[in-house]
């Protein structure tokens, strides 16, 4: 988590019209292309680390940190560089990953919701035709585990 946040503000200091480009919008409810599969490369990420590892669902981690990253680069885009201050982005990024994680696995006790964002992680990751329900089962026990995850 560390280095992806760490190579997105680095792209957007280094190109500051292309991260425009990319992150930016004047149209309300339409998000750029680059931005849709940025969110959805740290979809696939927090699906794998929800195993105990996140104290929130996937879908609001993933929309907490493509927030603070872009806010982050932004506001480091928009200031002139002798005023630049690194520890901006550290500290923002360190933040966010504590609020967003846990320390360690899953423990032996586990609450009811860190078993179910591991559950609905380990659906998302397997094969459908190793899943003994049908696709439309799947959906709806998903979307129990995300509301036992609340």
């Amino acid at each position: 988590m560390r280095r992806g946040w760490d190579m997105h503000v680095d792209f957007g200091l280094k190109h500051p019209a292309f991260y425009l480009l990319m992150y930016g919008t004047d149209r309300p409810g339409r998000r750029p292309p680059a931005a849709r599969a940025a969110r959805e490369h740290l979809m696939t990420f927090l699906d794998r680390a929800a195993d105990g590892r996140l104290r929130v669902p996937p879908a609001l981690a993933a929309h907490l940190t493509l927030a603070a990253v872009a806010g982050v680069t932004l506001s480091l885009i928009g200031a002139p560089e002798s005023d630049r201050d690194p520890e901006v982005s550290t500290r923002m990024r360190e933040a966010l990953i504590d609020t967003l994680t846990t320390d360690a696995g899953p423990a032996p006790d586990a609450t009811l919701a860190t078993r179910a964002l591991a559950l609905d992680a380990t659906l998302s990751d397997a094969d459908p035709a190793t899943v003994p329900l049908r696709p439309v089962e799947t959906a709806l026990l998903r979307d129990w585990l995300r509301q036992l995850a609340h």
